[in-house]
């Protein structure tokens, strides 16, 4: 049971962060137009919320936010970043630029577009609620979601040859030769009658005839 309750705080905690930004007016006022802005066509977006108390509660909230459970990936080179800080009217702008801070070191600050707001409310006294919602994470930042390319078998090749590892001797193939058949008499080469009478005469007279 505690652990379905701790999920669905998680996702109040995700909806009511989205809704106060666009709801609730601020000293540094962001709104719908502000969301559209970071979210429109820049791929899959994040958010994290932190809190943070007592004297380095800036600090605290940005950290926290930045690793908050609502964050699947890290926001790491984010191309687009909304900043929504929610404080008493007791905090610094010290501490706001702490704050702001701690977000952009995760950010590339010559590309990425960042937008700042702040809501003062009374009830909050000594307290910091930080709300980060990023977009245009690279591929790298995406997790085990993003695909990779399918990659083609390679063709299996045929097996070399003993001539073709020899030096590329050409693989002739073997000649059929005719067998043949069991049982057959082989022919025997025949010979010339012999004359007996040839052998009465001497050699170089044979060969003179």
């Amino acid at each position: 049971v505690e652990a379905f309750r701790a999920a669905d705080d998680i996702l109040r905690q995700g909806v009511q962060g989205i809704s106060d930004i666009i709801t609730i007016p601020g000293l540094i006022n962001v709104d719908f137009a502000d969301v559209k802005t970071i979210m429109s066509n820049a791929g899959p977006a994040l958010m994290g919320i932190g809190h943070g108390s007592g004297e380095h509660r800036a600090r605290e909230a940005a950290e926290s936010a930045t690793n908050s459970p609502l964050l699947e990936t890290s926001i790491d080179g984010a191309q687009r970043v909304l900043i929504n800080v929610t404080s008493g009217p007791d905090m610094t702008l010290q501490e706001l630029s702490e704050a702001a801070a701690v977000i952009q070191s995760l950010c590339d600050l010559e590309t990425a577009h960042i937008i700042y707001g702040h809501v003062v409310d009374p009830k909050m006294e000594g307290e910091v609620k930080i709300t980060v919602l990023a977009a245009g994470l690279p591929a790298s930042s995406q997790g085990p979601l993003a695909e990779r390319p399918a990659q083609r078998p390679e063709p299996m090749r045929r097996p070399e040859t003993v001539g073709e590892r020899m030096g590329g001797i050409p693989n002739r193939p073997a000649e059929r030769t005719s067998a043949a058949p069991s049982g057959a008499p082989e022919r025997q080469p025949q010979q010339a009658p012999v004359n007996e009478t040839d052998y009465d005469i001497p050699t170089f007279l044979r060969r003179r005839g």
